[in-house]
């Protein structure tokens, strides 16, 4: 995975495969970090689980032999000499935070977050979803207001631009 976005779509997958119905992400920027969290209200984990899961060799899948996704993300995070943190309960959902010091050489790029965001949308059209600040009421996208035959004729441009519009007009500092 090169860039941020792409951890980003494997996390929200998880929160998926985990039987989440509404999953939030944040992002904030503040000059020296990059902080990401997705969080979501899907199965959850014990502490052995969340081990587990951050094992390469281990996986729920049937159809893989190994679950890369949370142990490249934190691989990524460790590499570039940031934190990674994953909050976890059976029947309470996950939450992960992860964040990527901005100066340091192997920090990867954020990709297009934007798209990510939007992809999960449009291919997730049961799940609710919310582009927030963190842990703050302030919901800039959200998608819980509309119903899934709303969500399933909205066109792929038009969310693009809303989300893109919202994201650019977030004022990262403030988050």
């Amino acid at each position: 995975m090169k860039e941020i976005a792409d951890h980003i779509i494997d996390l929200i997958e998880n929160s998926i495969r985990a039987d989440a119905k509404h999953i939030a992400f944040g992002y904030k920027d503040d000059g020296t970090l990059k902080s990401f969290c997705i969080k979501d209200n899907g199965k959850g984990m014990s502490a052995e689980e969340v081990a587990q899961a951050l094992d390469p060799f281990y996986t729920t899948k049937l159809t893989k032999k190994i679950g890369l996704g949370l142990s490249l993300t934190r691989q990524s995070v460790l590499q570039s000499h940031g934190k990674f943190n994953i909050y976890s309960a059976p029947n309470k959902g996950t939450k992960v935070v992860f964040s990527y010091p901005k100066q340091d050489i192997d920090c990867p790029p954020n990709g297009d977050i934007v798209k990510c965001f939007v992809q999960s949308i449009m291919a997730h059209p049961q799940i609710d979803f919310k582009l927030s600040y963190q842990e703050k009421e302030n919901v800039l996208v959200d998608t819980s207001f509309l119903s899934y035959e709303e969500r399933m004729a909205i066109r792929y441009s038009d969310l693009y631009a809303y989300v893109k519009e919202a994201y650019v007009e977030i004022d990262w500092n403030g988050f």
